[in-house]
């Protein structure tokens, strides 16, 4: 029999929820890891910006995700549901996101 681990790293936000001591002791009581964020990255693509906000909102919002297979589903689900104009508008509006940069 073939058993195979995952493991899962945690990358915490900026904001109090993912800095809390208690969240950290929880993560660490399941045996994960916790790393602060990454600095701000001027390199980051505008449009990852644009594409991951709308597919958490949309996808992952108010919902309980307990398993790899839930996250495949809402991804599906999400990409199936979205309209093409998101994309095409979220390529269009990059000029302006670089100006801005």
């Amino acid at each position: 029999m073939l058993v195979l681990s995952v493991k899962v790293i945690l990358q915490g936000g900026p904001t109090p929820p993912h800095t809390a001591k208690a969240i950290r002791d929880i993560i660490s009581a399941f045996g994960g890891k916790f790393y602060p964020p990454p600095p701000y990255l001027s390199e980051s693509a505008p449009s990852d910006y644009h594409l991951f906000s709308s597919m958490f909102n949309d996808a992952f919002s108010m919902k309980h995700i307990n398993s790899y297979e839930n996250v495949e589903k809402g991804l599906h689900d999400w990409t199936i549901s979205t309209y093409i104009w998101f994309f095409w508008e979220g390529i269009h509006i990059l000029p302006m996101r670089w100006g801005k940069m």
